[in-house]
């Protein structure tokens, strides 16, 4: 029903502006309620022939000589001195007086006719041409180098000094306030308008052509073991433990881990963070200090 008001909205401020009744932006936003800024981005973008909003700022993103909107994005939040565009809309919540990032992202779409969220990040990837927001973000993992989501996570993992996406994952859903990866995943499912996280997995499943969440999770652990990476880890500690005649529980008290989490690392399902890193290749005797290093 939201997103029904939101098109019929956009009809009518369109069909306002395409009149030719000579109303102004403000006119317009007065009898339709939408905000001013919201009326002149979209009256402007149909003066210049474009569909909609989004197409319109991502003309404009490329007239500045940037590769897409996200990348401008990324630009002005650099410019006003915040980190990235996460930590820049955690300001703009707190400074609008949201408990957090989560509450603002619900506000805003509500305010733009959503039920959720994942509602409206569904419709904006669709509006730009793709079939799901996964796809979408997909999409963007693969523009920033990366040969799929998966890769593009577990690189963000790392990044910030996690063994793996799971990991990262708990910490946070911990940062967030909640008691357990299960109880996040429970809430986002909820947030994205499915009535659990089996619910919202099993959509996931076949949104990708899986027949079960189940057999979607399989795929999803083999493509974890192909990345570069694993693989490259896997072979690393086969062939050290082989020619230093050890086992996979000499190297794990070694390391001050379980065997489990070894075993692990020598089938390529996870890698260990870049603390972890220098004291396994100085155990294996290998000379470099990160795994992207030894990749190079």
């Amino acid at each position: 029903m939201g997103k029904k008001l939101l098109e019929e909205t956009r009809e009518k401020i369109v069909e306002l502006y395409d009149a030719g009744s000579g109303l102004t932006p403000a006119e317009i936003s007065r009898q339709t309620g939408v905000s001013y800024s919201s009326v002149y981005g979209l009256t402007k973008a149909r003066e210049r022939g474009f569909a909609s909003l989004t197409e319109y700022r991502e003309h404009l993103a490329k007239e500045r000589g940037f590769a897409s909107l996200a990348e401008h994005r990324e630009h002005l939040v650099k410019k006003r001195g915040f980190a990235s565009l996460t930590e820049y809309q955690k300001h703009l919540a707190k400074e609008r007086g949201f408990a957090s990032l989560t509450d603002y992202n619900k506000h805003l779409a509500k305010e733009r006719g959503f039920e959720s969220s994942g509602e409206y990040q569904r419709h904006l990837a669709k509006e730009r041409g793709f079939a799901s927001s996964t796809e979408y973000r997909e999409h963007l993992a693969r523009k920033k180098g990366f040969a799929s989501l998966t890769d593009y996570s577990g690189y963000l993992a790392r990044k910030n000094g996690f063994e793996s996406s799971g990991e990262y994952q708990k910490h946070l859903a911990k940062e967030r306030g909640f008691a357990s990866l299960a109880d996040y995943n429970e809430h986002l499912a909820k947030e994205r308008g499915f009535e659990s996280s089996v619910e919202y997995r099993g959509y996931l499943a076949k949104e990708r052509g899986f027949a079960s969440p189940a057999e979607y999770q399989r795929h999803l652990a083999k493509e974890r073991q192909q990345q570069p990476l694993n693989m490259m880890l896997r072979d690393l500690i086969r062939e050290r433990l082989k020619y230093l005649n050890q086992n996979q529980s000499w190297l794990a008290d070694q390391l001050k881990v379980t065997v489990g989490t070894v075993s692990r690392y020598a089938n390529g399902k996870i890698i260990p963070g870049e603390d972890l890193q220098r004291t396994l290749f100085k155990t294996l005797e290998v000379s470099y200090q990160t795994l992207d290093d030894l990749l190079e």
